[in-house]
């Protein structure tokens, strides 16, 4: 690398703002404003796999989740102290409703573009 940079600066080149990157016996700039979109692009990557995570969690089988009742949440949700069957049938409507909402405003957003 410090070779392929040393020629780069006998041929009075400037070493462009951004990257770097060797390939093969060549270097190749990435100008930042390249390493900013890849980065930007990353971000909304991750954001959407988090969102389909955020998701299918929502979209579980209530029913067969055995963890009932869980006390920090079973006051914010309005399933304390009722049975079991009770509270799953209340977390499908919960899991129902956010996904309508989470959806709605997806929707919302891409119609505005």
């Amino acid at each position: 690398m410090q070779q392929k940079y040393s020629q780069l600066n006998k041929n009075n080149q400037k070493a462009p703002f951004g990257l770097l990157v060797s390939v093969g016996n060549d270097l190749v700039a990435l100008h930042s404003s390249f390493l900013y979109r890849m980065r930007s692009f990353y971000t909304l990557k991750l954001q959407a796999n988090r969102f389909l995570q955020d998701i299918k969690w929502l979209k579980r089988e209530w029913c067969s989740v055995q963890a009932h009742p869980v006390e920090p949440f079973s006051s914010e949700t309005k399933t304390n102290g009722i049975l079991r069957s009770e509270a799953a049938k209340m977390h499908d409507r919960l899991a129902a409703d956010e996904t309508t909402k989470v959806l709605d405003v997806i929707t919302n957003d891409r119609a505005e573009d």
